[in-house]
């Protein structure tokens, strides 16, 4: 095995990795998402605040 090979190993794990954290953090967020009763004023309020 050459060494390129085992480092294009590790990247694919660690990819693996954030993808499937980011799966999970999305599900949380869009839970949350459903539960939370101002999500419009709160979402209002953070896209004016990235505009500033």
């Amino acid at each position: 095995m050459q060494p390129h090979e085992g480092a294009a190993g590790t990247l694919e794990q660690h990819l693996q990795r954030v993808i499937g954290h980011l799966n999970t953090m999305h599900t949380i967020s869009s839970m949350a998402w459903r539960q939370r009763p101002h999500h419009g004023i709160w979402l209002s309020r953070k896209l004016r605040d990235s505009k500033a």
